[in-house]
């Protein structure tokens, strides 16, 4: 007998709308339909026996008919059947987007809308689709002990773990007798994925944020037979790359170097948010203006955060005695991290200013 060979993702959020990318975030729409391409090429790499999605294929239960036929079409051309739950985005609710003449005309992709025992190829899937965007009870409490013709047995969910607020119990597979659980809502993939491992979740396809850690991924699932470990391998479908960067300004010409890194490292494939912080020095405001431009034009998306800065050497315009010893201590405070020190030092920089004019 031949391994069962699988491809599971989830977390599609077609539709997406992400707010915090500004300009961006129409081509970050279409990226994560690109990504459906790339999943499908996987599939066809790996020839794999089927397809499963845990989950929230779209962003919301009411997508536009023209989305819900795009995805209809781009399921039904996979190389392998599809498999696919609602998660709590796309809930199966009257008037949602499972309700779409489209399925009914996508043979290649079978909705699993009902706690049910699906045989496929020598195993027995065990959805837990959701009905609604939160979940009120224990979705794999359905599912029934193993018998003997199950085969393989595989269960889908979506949602997060007990140890974090979910409902997911963090030994489900253990406890249900799941060969393999097939694991959706969060984006980020299992971090531990070593032999032995019967659940995880396979993450987004295309990263949709900053700090999202082992994403763009899909995971390709081996198993041998019933009772047998699993075999589980990560493969990057995304094709963006969310980088966090935070810089602080030491000594002159420390902006200088920043822009001349940035610009070596600039690409169309890489969204970057810069956080900087530190002496000003003269020249440095300049600089600053350079990196925002080259952040916006250089990068498919960048954003600038300026933290506190303080005037590099002497405070200028502050007058001697208490006020100059005021100014060097709240200096020395902003040099080692005090954000309110720094505040506080252009304060006193721009009043004093303000009363030599």
């Amino acid at each position: 007998m031949n391994p069962m060979r699988f491809l599971h993702t989830s977390d599609w959020h077609l539709g997406l709308h992400i707010r915090h990318a500004a300009q961006a975030a129409s081509r970050l729409r279409e990226e994560r339909w690109a990504a459906v391409g790339r999943v499908a090429g996987i599939a066809r790499e790996q020839a794999v026996d089927f397809v499963v999605i845990a989950g929230d294929v779209f962003d919301s239960n009411a997508p536009p008919p023209a989305e819900i036929r795009e995805a209809a079409a781009l399921l039904e051309a996979f190389p392998a059947p599809v498999y696919l739950i609602p998660g709590n985005h796309d809930p199966d609710v009257p008037g949602g987007p499972w309700e779409h003449p489209s399925w009914s005309e996508s043979p290649n992709v079978t909705l699993l809308l009902r706690t049910e025992a699906i045989p496929v190829n020598g195993c027995t899937l065990y959805p837990c689709p959701l009905r609604s965007r939160w979940q009120g009870h224990q979705p794999l409490d359905w599912i029934p002990p193993r018998r003997p013709e199950d085969g393989i047995r595989l269960g889908l969910a979506h949602g997060g773990l007990a140890t974090s607020g979910g409902s997911i119990p963090v030994d489900a597979a253990l406890r249900y007798d799941l060969d393999y659980l097939a694991l959706g809502d969060w984006h980020s993939s299992s971090p531990d994925l070593q032999p032995g491992v019967r659940q995880a979740y396979s993450g987004t396809p295309e990263t949709d944020a900053f700090g999202q850690r082992e994403s763009g991924l899909v995971l390709v699932v081996e198993i041998e037979g019933p009772l047998d470990r699993p075999r589980i391998s990560r493969h990057r479908s995304g094709r963006l790359e969310w980088r966090q960067r935070t810089v602080r300004f030491v000594h002159e010409g420390d902006a200088t170097r920043l822009r001349e890194e940035l610009e070596a490292d600039a690409s169309p494939d890489v969204l970057l948010h810069l956080e900087v912080s530190g002496s000003l020095f003269p020249g440095d405001e300049r600089e600053l203006a350079a990196i925002a431009t080259l952040l916006q034009h250089g990068y498919f998306h960048g954003r600038l955060t300026r933290g506190p800065f303080w005037p590099a050497g002497q405070v200028a315009a502050i007058p001697a005695g208490f006020p100059a010893l005021a100014a060097e201590r709240l200096r020395t405070r902003a040099e080692a991290g005090d954000e309110s020190a720094a505040r506080a030092l252009l304060l006193l920089q721009r009043l004093a200013g303000e009363a030599v004019t």
